[in-house]
């Protein structure tokens, strides 16, 4: 791995066969990694609700599909370098809709106009056996989720930040606190992981994250 300081500001992703990133110590080339391409079940799930959506979003009336141009103005999200950009409007089409989908709830076809969910005030976890028991308050809006965000796990010098955390499980509806969530990617007992706890609205709109750093039992 080279350390370099470039010249244009932060540099990130992939050409050729070089990575560029940054981390605490700064910018930095490696050599890029080619992703397996498991077929797991979840996988193949989100291939299809990509799909599906897809096309849906085509036989959205104009007035619909403005509504989520209206939405995806309204809602600028902050890229990996910090940088607040608007994402497309199918693509909150499709991201919460995907979240809906894979509770079993209908589709969206215009987007919400009522406020954001709100982010639990605290939260706290213990993992054993892939199976997650959150504490979390205040009590969850009607109809939400608990959903999870885990970076890979690792030792206990390693601190993975949100970008890298993956869907690994949502709770069910209203649940209370405790709630006790299955895991769908495996923690190893003694490993520590950073977790991010978010409320899921009946809209699938996520909250802001709250972290939990938890050591497997």
């Amino acid at each position: 791995m080279a350390l370099f300081q470039p010249i244009l500001g932060n540099i990130s992703g992939s050409v050729g066969a070089n990575t560029w990133s940054h981390n605490k110590g700064g910018p930095y080339i490696r050599r890029r990694t080619v992703p397996t391409n498991p077929t797991t079940l979840r996988q193949t799930s989100v291939r299809s609700y990509l799909a599906n959506l897809s096309a849906l979003w085509q036989t959205l009336t104009t007035l619909q599909q403005s509504s989520w141009s209206a939405y995806a103005n309204n809602h600028p999200v902050l890229n990996r370098q910090g940088v607040s950009i608007r994402l497309p409007n199918m693509s909150w089409y499709i991201g919460l809709n995907s979240r809906l989908l894979d509770i079993g709830a209908a589709p969206l076809s215009s987007a919400p106009v009522s406020a954001s969910p709100q982010a639990v005030t605290s939260a706290s976890m213990s993992v054993s056996s892939n199976i997650a028991t959150v504490t979390f308050v205040p009590p969850l809006p009607s109809g939400s989720r608990i959903l999870l965000k885990m970076a890979k796990p690792g030792s206990p010098a390693t601190s993975p930040n949100e970008h890298s955390a993956a869907r690994v499980g949502v709770s069910t509806a209203n649940a209370t606190s405790p709630a006790t969530i299955a895991l769908t990617r495996n923690h190893p007992a003694g490993l520590t992981a950073n977790y991010w706890v978010y409320v899921q609205d009946t809209f699938g709109r996520l909250s802001a994250g709250v972290r939990c750093r938890v050591v497997a039992t």
